[in-house]
């Protein structure tokens, strides 16, 4: 699989020998790209991603789960959350006199270059129905971010690999990410966002400062 985009540092996690914990840091950047011919190399993405969105899919019924690919690298957290909560919102207003079902999302996950600061130029968004899903993939796929932060990428939404809160959960309960910042660990929300209702965030893994 080619990088999504080719200016961004390589990002790669290590596991550790003797235990399930995946160690997330900035240093393997450069040791990985010394030794891009190694094979079982391995990419955080790679264990994420997978599916396209198709239409009369039966199993998109049961996927919630999307990849955003192509994200400006300068989109900060703050500013990806505050697009997805202006993007339920708006839908939520839409289906409100339908009773239908609301457009909310409860983990996001931004992998970060550590050293930087900068995105990998994706993200992960697990949303609380499959409906919800699809409504994002439909107003932002193949859409222009604007020139947003001096991008001029086109959004990509595919599935994930991995579906569901707790699947996610499990993913990176063990995960250890080598960093000064817990804003850059994966998050879940308890309630659910919906763009009007506040929630709290809750960090999964943890951080350790590099020694």
């Amino acid at each position: 699989m080619a990088p999504l985009n080719p200016n961004a540092p390589v990002y790669f996690p290590t596991l550790s020998p003797s235990s399930n914990i995946t160690f997330f840091h900035a240093s393997v950047n450069r040791q990985c790209r010394n030794n891009s011919k190694l094979k079982g190399q391995h990419k955080p993405q790679d264990d994420l991603e997978l599916f396209h969105f198709k239409d009369d899919h039966k199993d998109d019924e049961k996927r919630t789960t999307v990849m955003i690919k192509n994200l400006p690298n300068k989109l900060m957290k703050s500013t990806l959350l505050k697009m997805l909560d202006d993007h339920c919102a708006q839908e939520n207003k839409v289906i409100e006199e339908n009773s239908t079902t609301a457009s909310e999302f409860n983990f996001l996950y931004l992998p970060i270059d550590f050293k930087s600061g900068s995105n990998l130029g994706y993200a992960f968004v697990n949303f609380t129905s499959a409906k919800a899903a699809r409504r994002f993939h439909h107003a932002f796929h193949n859409k222009s971010w604007n020139q947003l932060h001096g991008s001029l990428k086109i959004c990509e939404v595919t599935y994930a690999r991995i579906q569901g809160l707790p699947a996610l959960q499990k993913r990176f309960k063990n995960s250890v990410f080598i960093c000064d910042n817990e804003d850059y660990l994966p998050v879940y929300f308890n309630p659910s966002r919906n763009g009007s209702c506040d929630s709290k965030q809750h960090f999964i893994g943890r951080k350790i400062m590099k020694l």
